[in-house]
């Protein structure tokens, strides 16, 4: 099994957009789950699964928002910071994507437009709300999400939460992290076995809540295939499971509610020393 390797080479900002499939639309079914781990007190992770219904109760047309989201910061910071942006996704992101999706004009360029707006809007709320109580000060989160519709998968994504998608047996990597490792070992700097236990591999370089001017949002526009599973997932789950556990045991389940519980399993398993967050989708041929 192929495990891990970003399914893309370019710049972490560059958007990479393929042509989408003539073929029928997908039916997307998803699940996630959470834990605050074996060390931690709190839960700071949060996840959502959305369901975007066309005006023709037509479920194979629906479109699917899946998301992750992982606190940092303050007394209670990292967990209303992650809070505060999956409220932003139900409130300021689902409404235009559902409006879209009745039209008929759920466009790529328009929902990344939108996407990219929630993150903005999200980075805005947290540093408000952080202004106004001094034991929030410097909460902030990674934020990952991904839209599903017809055959298309657009993710947007800044933090070290990350998308992964099995497809034909393979587990390949869809984001970069933002930290200060994967920056060194992308300039060549650090091999990514010494990067894996350095001390500075969870310091974030890119997270909602540091300010507009510099929120740097990845994007990608990729096409989906029959048969594809999904994975979003806090770093509690890829610190802890290796690639290859996390490929096998999504291969291994076909429900997705299964294999989400089984991810998070395994990771208090083998020490549970963060929050842990799975949200895994099938995708499949609509009959």
């Amino acid at each position: 099994m192929i495990t891990d390797p970003l399914l893309r080479t370019n710049a972490p900002s560059h958007r990479r957009v393929v042509r989408t499939s003539a073929q029928p639309p997908l039916r997307v079914s998803s699940f996630g789950a959470s834990d605050r781990g074996r060390e931690r007190e709190i839960n700071e992770d949060r996840f959502l699964t959305a369901t975007i219904a066309p005006a023709a109760n037509v479920p194979a047309h629906w479109g699917h928002i899946l998301a992750v989201a992982d606190g940092v910061g303050g007394s209670n910071g990292g967990e209303r910071a992650s809070e505060l942006a999956i409220a932003t996704i139900q409130e300021r992101l689902v409404p235009p994507l559902t409006r879209l999706c009745a039209a008929g004009a759920m466009d790529g360029a328009l929902v990344l437009g939108e996407m990219r707006a929630c993150f903005r809007r999200a980075d805005a709320r947290i540093r408000a709300e952080a202004a106004e109580d001094p034991e929030l000060y410097g909460m902030a989160t990674t934020l990952t999400i991904a839209v599903c519709f017809g055959r298309r998968l657009l993710v947007a994504h800044t933090g070290d939460s990350r998308c992964y998608v099995l497809r034909a047996g393979a587990l390949r990597r869809l984001t970069n992290d933002h930290t200060v490792t994967a920056d060194l070992v992308r300039r060549g700097l650090l091999t990514p076995e010494v990067a894996s236990e350095h001390n500075f591999r969870h310091v974030l370089t890119e997270y909602v809540g540091g300010g507009v001017a510099r929120l740097n949002v990845d994007v990608q526009d990729l096409e989906l295939w029959a048969g594809d599973r999904l994975l979003l997932c806090s770093d509690g789950l890829s610190e802890m499971v290796p690639s290859h556990e996390i490929g096998a045991i999504l291969l291994a389940w076909p429900e997705p509610e299964v294999a989400a519980g089984a991810l998070v399993e395994r990771a208090n398993e083998l020490g549970g020393r963060d929050n842990v967050t799975a949200v895994v989708a099938h995708c499949e041929a609509a009959v």
